[in-house]
């Protein structure tokens, strides 16, 4: 899980059970559902820049927006409030839907939250701009990129600091967290007062914070994924590149248009490539696809094991979401939007937030689809 600095704040903590109502939501996206398919939430929210995380269970959602505040809605509707008083705040899920993470890039302080709302830890970290824990929330990275000179990550556990290391030669840009506590960086050149300096990269970190390797990329890394054996990262312009835990190169130069994804169990990896939604193994043997001209994805989240992907794209001039599984449709709806996407491990929840620019109302919607 990563989170990057953004103009965000408010973390609101829903519990989604089976036996919550169906409720109103926005018209940003059709709520019509079918196939076993069902809405169960949904809001308007008076938010920008709102993002969303499932947790690995689907029984709690959290959504960020602007005020920093944490609230849990239960099945019965019961509101449980934590109120920061901080700003900026990005939001993820543990796989069993009992913590929160939430990073408030603006005070700089990064911390974990109970589902329930009771704050755990918080920590301060200077310059923060990035955070992204393991799938149970025992490991927390935050990364720290300040204004001019290199950056640096630092390494939580249960909230105690195990390190704090500096780049030397690049910033951060995004990382991803192991269940292990190794920590994969994605980096930049960094500002100066007279220009960009150091180098772009990929690099592994150890649990003690030593580099376990680094390979230097001939652009900037925009976004990294990493879980089992396997680090993919996409870099500016819209090319995937992915490496094995020990450094060596699986594939290189694929082209995505959007997000490209590890799924949490490391087996699969999941890219918008142009005219595609295409599911490689590690070594880039093609598992599934979904084929449609023209389509450009943006957004996607996958399951715990790679069958199931949720997307947003356009082709033709129309946006649309879906949800696939193994590369037929599941579930789509056109949407309206800027949207952030998350579904739980086994891919029968899924939350979007869909944030409308021009300070016009945002929505939340979730959805589950039974087993049956």
């Amino acid at each position: 899980m990563m989170y990057r600095r953004r103009v965000l704040g408010l973390c609101a903590a829903l519990a989604v059970a089976g036996c919550l109502g169906e409720q109103d939501g926005s018209d940003d996206l059709d709520r019509a559902t079918d196939g076993g398919v069902r809405h169960l939430f949904g809001e308007s929210l008076d938010l920008d820049g709102i993002n969303v995380a499932v947790g690995g269970d689907g029984s709690v959602i959290a959504v960020g927006g602007v005020l920093g505040s944490v609230t849990n809605y239960d099945a019965a509707g019961d509101v449980a409030t934590y109120d920061t008083g901080r700003f900026w705040n990005e939001v993820g899920c543990d796989r069993t839907g009992k913590h929160v993470l939430s990073a408030w890039f603006a005070d700089d302080v990064v911390g974990v939250v109970s589902a329930a709302a009771d704050p755990i830890w918080e920590r301060s970290v200077p310059d923060l701009n990035v955070a992204g824990g393991s799938d149970d929330l025992r490991f927390v990275a935050a990364g720290m990129r300040p204004e001019t000179g290199p950056g640096g990550v630092a390494l939580f556990e249960d909230g105690t600091e195990r390190w704090r290391v500096d780049l030397g030669d690049a910033t951060v840009a995004a990382l991803a967290v192991g269940v292990d506590g190794v920590v994969a960086v994605g980096s930049e050149r960094y500002e100066t007062d007279s220009g960009n300096e150091g180098s772009n990269g990929v690099r592994l970190l150890g649990a003690d914070g030593d580099v376990l390797w680094a390979r230097e990329m001939d652009r900037a890394v925009e976004h990294i994924s990493y879980a089992g054996d396997v680090v993919v990262a996409r870099l500016d312009g819209g090319v995937a590149v992915a490496f094995d835990r020990d450094g060596t190169s699986l594939w290189d130069d694929l082209p995505v248009t959007g997000d490209v994804a590890v799924s949490g169990d490391g087996s699969t990896v999941v890219a918008t490539v142009p005219g595609r939604v295409r599911a490689l193994t590690p070594d880039g043997t093609v598992l599934w696809e979904y084929v449609e001209a023209d389509f450009r994805g943006t957004a996607l989240a996958v399951d715990r094991t790679g069958d199931r992907a949720l997307v947003s794209g356009a082709a033709d001039g129309e946006s649309h979401l879906r949800v696939l599984d193994r590369g037929e449709t599941v579930w789509s709806s056109p949407f309206r939007g800027l949207p952030s996407l998350d579904l739980a491990d086994d891919g029968r929840t899924w939350a979007v937030a869909l944030d409308q620019a021009g300070g016009t109302e945002s929505s939340l919607d979730v959805f589950w689809e039974s087993a049956e």
